[in-house]
């Protein structure tokens, strides 16, 4: 399922990167369908395997990274696209929860890339900003 989940991401994100260069939002159609084809592809496992781990593995992978685009959209970090993605990213690959380990954990090493990318991408459009308004920054850096 690892593979399949994956594939399915990639082809989202790319179309969703390719909408949001071009008209700055990512459609709901690629956001509701990845959360749709998460939780339908982790029936379908369960299903096929009598075991519901995968399922609710889904579910956890949804409701964790719901929570976190809640912050982030409501922080005024994300839009709701953005939001939007990252619940159905955590739909299609969800938490293994028949052999949950920390450390290899997918879910939880993709939330800590993101904050760290975040975090170096911030600081390094924040010092583009300061260089390129300089003049601005010197006058209120004064007036403080």
């Amino acid at each position: 399922m690892t593979i399949i989940a994956l594939i399915i991401v990639l082809i989202a994100l790319a179309i969703g990167t390719y909408t949001d260069f071009k008209t700055r939002e990512v459609p709901d159609w690629v956001n509701k369908g990845l959360i749709a084809i998460g939780i339908g592809l982790s029936l379908l496992f369960s299903a096929i395997h009598s075991n519901w781990n995968y399922f609710l593995g889904s579910l956890a992978g949804f409701a964790a990274f719901f929570i976190l685009a809640i912050v982030m959209y409501y922080s005024g970090q994300w839009g709701g696209g953005d939001s939007k993605m990252i619940m159905g990213i955590g739909a299609v690959i969800g938490f293994n929860l028949i052999n949950f380990n920390l450390r290899e954990s997918f879910l939880l090493i993709f939330l800590f890339n993101l904050l760290i990318t975040g975090a170096v991408y911030g600081l390094l459009w924040s010092i583009a900003l300061s260089i390129k308004n300089f003049k601005k920054l010197v006058k209120e850096f004064k007036k403080t």
